[in-house]
Parts: C-alpha cells; structure tokens; sequence
C-alpha cells in the first residue's frame, strides 16, 4: 500500500493538465496491484475538470469495482467527497465520454 499525499506532487488542483499529474502518479501503483490511498490534506475543493482527468481515465484500466478496492481518499471534506462520488457516478451510469491518457 503507497499513501500519496497531493499536495507533496501539485501546487495547485484546477485544471486537466494538475489531474494529469495526479493521474501520471497513481496509475503505475493500481496497475501493479497496489492499494492507493490519496490524502487531500489542505486541499478545499477539487473542480469537476480536475477529478474528470486525475481518476476517470483510470476506468479504462480497471473496473469500478477493482478502483473501489484499491483506491481510497483521507483528509477530505464534503465537497471533494462528493465530486468523486459524482463524477464516477455520472462516467458510470451516462457512459460519459472518459478522456484516455
């Protein structure tokens, strides 16, 4: 199990382009079988575009119910919270258009 805090890798979270950085260090570990957990320690709220870019491309590499296993979040609030549920949410059930990465 690797614990990734955020804000040691990003300075900010607001774009595609800080979700891209956030995906490029969690992906190898999940696709090696490791258990991730990120920490969102100082970090209030996460914009949709960041969440869409950090974690939905992860759906093209492993089922919901194996990121659900090996993926988990600390030190969020509400806000953030819910912005993943809903993105996983909407990408799952609308069959949204996922980037690839």
């Amino acid at each position: 199990m690797i614990k990734i805090i955020a804000r040691n890798h990003l300075e900010r979270f607001l774009t595609n382009e800080d979700g891209f950085l956030l995906l490029n260090i969690i992906r190898p570990h999940l696709q090696q079988g490791e258990k991730v957990i990120i920490s969102f320690d100082g970090v209030d709220s996460l914009p949709s575009s960041f969440v869409n870019t950090a974690l939905l491309p992860l759906l093209h590499d492993l089922p919901f119910s194996k990121i659900k296993e090996y993926l988990s979040f600390e030190d969020t609030n509400s806000q953030i919270n819910s912005m993943i549920k809903d993105r996983f949410k909407s990408a799952i059930e609308k069959q949204l258009a996922i980037p690839v990465y």
